[in-house]
């Protein structure tokens, strides 16, 4: 602060960290999907709305990666997407994890399942024959350029106990007077930043006199692991166990890694601590002493001419399943069990890619279940923890099982794909797709809360 010359910290208090945090975008989305007498896709159509609030913030780039994605990994004969962005007298929506890619999956995942039931087809198979491949033109505009792995997470997904099982019959109450039902959806999401605005990464690695290994980023880890997954990946690349790479971060004095967002960080600076570490790798097994330093810089590399859709790199892709109990005397959902299959490319942590799984599961319930942000003149009147329901652990369920299957990635040496956001993005349009199997009712709303869904269930069960 000017006045004492001394450094100053604002912390909010509960409430006004609800009240002045940004939110993910609230959208209107509006989809048709048509196919022809085998099953084959032909039309796709979608409306996208979303409200950006009152501040002009980064609502055009949610909209842009909405559109990118609102086809879902899917080819169609015909498509057209239109999106609008609005300012209304709401709080600040920003960048939030999925950046607007859960709210448009909610749209062709349930559109997906209703079509094959429909067409009495079977939901995994009419995915199957539709999905898009490498070199494909998507919905959006764009060409796929490297291979859609889905097909091989599809192969894994039915040799599980939920998928395997998945029945189109409207269940009947269970002994403890629960309806049970599975659903799930396809997820594919773009990492990095898209449209050729990937600046990329640099690093600097060096080894000081007394031997020591530095690595100096910018990239922060706000919980999601990066810095140790930049230590294994230097530790690999000089031979040396990861807890002997020292860490130099967190001041502007460090080299310009870009920013932690976009599921980008382990693909684009990671990739640049693997360069780093091969040119001192290189140097020290030449017999230079004293101490060294490497500087490296990783950009994926687009088409030398963008397409239409303003497409990703590359993408990351998954099924996630999930098996619901809705209470029928209380209107209340819970997940019971969850599986998710996913192309992590080339995995760096294991237990890191997990919890980012396993969190984003949790943050996809709330989005499906409980979070309802009330706001009123521009103000948000449920700010506590008490009024605004979170999901806590208990909500969570204990049998998660996470499958990775792993392919690389063609777009970076690494062969990494981002991880951070698809957990969290097929979770509410699984949950909506269970919900669908157990009343026969599509929500069209969401948070599907109780008070939505006992009035439907007790016209279901009558």
């Amino acid at each position: 602060m000017q006045a004492t010359g001394r450094p100053a910290r604002y912390v909010y208090e509960r409430e006004e960290s609800i009240g002045y945090s940004v939110k993910r975008h609230r959208f209107e989305v509006d989809v048709e999907v048509g196919c022809d007498a085998t099953g084959k896709l032909t039309g796709f159509r979608a409306s996208l709305l979303a409200d950006t609030g009152a501040y002009m913030t980064l609502g055009p780039a949610v909209l842009v990666l909405a559109a990118e994605h609102a086809s879902g990994p899917y080819r169609f004969q015909a498509s057209r997407i239109q999106g609008q962005v609005v300012h209304t007298n709401t709080g600040n929506a920003s960048a939030f994890r999925g950046f607007g890619n859960p709210q448009v999956i909610l749209g062709i995942e349930q559109a997906m399942d209703a079509l094959a039931a429909k067409c009495g087809l079977d939901p995994v198979d009419f995915r199957l024959k539709n999905l898009l491949c490498g070199g494909d033109r998507a919905a959006a505009g764009h060409i796929v350029r490297n291979d859609v792995t889905l097909p091989r997470l599809i192969e894994a997904a039915r040799k599980g106990p939920l998928l395997s099982a998945l029945s189109e019959e409207r269940p009947p109450p269970d002994p403890d007077g629960k309806l049970r039902a599975t659903g799930f959806a396809f997820v594919w999401q773009g990492f990095g930043l898209g449209a050729g605005a990937e600046p990329g990464s640099s690093v600097t690695l060096r080894r000081d006199k007394n031997g020591h290994f530095w690595l100096d980023c910018s990239s922060a880890d706000l919980g999601e692991g990066n810095l140790s997954a930049f230590q294994q990946i230097a530790a690999s690349g000089l031979g040396c166990n990861p807890h002997d790479i020292r860490l130099d971060i967190g001041t502007t004095d460090n080299t310009n890694s870009w920013s932690t967002n976009a599921s980008r960080s382990v693909v684009v600076t990671g990739n640049a601590v693997a360069q780093a570490a091969k040119q001192l790798a290189t140097r020290i097994e030449a017999g230079e002493s004293g101490a060294l330093e490497e500087k490296a810089h990783f950009a994926p590399l687009f088409p030398e001419k963008l397409t239409l859709g303003a497409p990703h790199v590359g993408y990351s892709y998954g099924i996630q399943a999930v098996r619901i109990a809705l209470d029928t005397a209380t209107a209340n959902v819970t997940m019971e069990e969850v599986e998710t299959w996913l192309d992590a490319g080339t995995v760096i942590n294991p237990d890191g890619v997990t919890g980012q799984i396993e969190g984003g599961l949790a943050q996809g319930l709330g989005f499906a279940l409980s979070e309802d942000l009330v706001q009123r003149e521009g103000r948000v009147l449920n700010n506590r923890f008490s009024s605004y329901i979170l999901p806590t652990i208990r909500d969570v369920p204990t049998d998660v099982r996470v499958h990775l299957i792993n392919h690389p990635d063609a777009s970076n040496p690494l062969g990494a794909r981002g991880i951070a956001e698809v957990g969290l993005t097929p979770a509410a349009a699984a949950i909506a797709n269970a919900l669908a199997r157990c009343l026969g009712h599509r929500f069209e709303q969401f948070p599907i809360k109780p008070e939505a869904i006992l009035p439907v269930m007790e016209k279901a069960l009558s």
